[in-house]
């Protein structure tokens, strides 16, 4: 017979509560399947940061992982590269930061298919070795703009009073500031300096 849809004061939580059944089952008649060399096959994801990122992060991370019912591996405050070696055998994907992702980490990664950094520029990845192994590399540009806006603050600070020497400094207040390009931190110290 189909399904009616109709809206103003006559609608009642029933009628919601059928409509959204409906429309779940419409779409788990149409939802599409996983695709790709890895569907349907358990992946690892590795964290690894020799500089641990804060543990909000690392809880999001974690959740948007479990919720794609990937597995995380979690290598933090690591001190040597044979860590870093070892953390890799195992995983399909990395998430890094400055850590340095060239070719003897990426023959020690057998599955990997991704590296991921969490920030912007890709100086730290071997762009080539990478490429020669098929393995993707991405970064988070403007991800961490407001952590580094706010360092330009505490580093504008530390310079004003000759970092802190006892000698005196000057003030920031009814200063101008200029800007060489204005990307993402740039913005966010915009942002903040109002």
């Amino acid at each position: 017979a189909g399904l009616r849809v109709w809206c103003g004061s006559t609608v009642e939580k029933r009628d919601l509560e059928f409509l959204t059944q409906w429309l779940d089952w419409a779409y788990e008649q149409v939802k599409p399947e996983p695709r790709g060399p890895l569907a349907g096959e358990p992946r690892t994801v590795l964290l690894a940061t020799e500089k641990a990122f804060a543990a909000d992060a690392v809880c999001k991370i974690a959740k948007v992982l479990d919720d794609a019912k990937y597995t995380l591996k979690k290598l933090e405050n690591y001190r040597s590269k044979a860590e870093l070696l070892e953390g890799v055998k195992d995983v399909d994907a990395m998430i890094i930061r400055s850590d340095i992702v060239d070719a003897a980490v990426l023959e020690a990664a057998a599955k990997l298919k991704i590296v991921v950094r969490a920030g912007a520029g890709y100086d730290n990845i071997d762009l080539k070795a990478t490429a020669a192994k098929g393995v993707v590399a991405m970064n988070t540009p403007g991800q961490n703009a407001n952590a580094v806006a706010e360092l330009v603050f505490g580093m504008m600070l530390t310079s004003a009073r000759n970092n802190y020497d006892g000698s005196s400094g000057f003030e920031l207040a009814g200063r101008t500031m200029a800007f060489y390009g204005f990307g993402a931190v740039a913005r966010a110290v915009q942002k903040l300096a109002k």
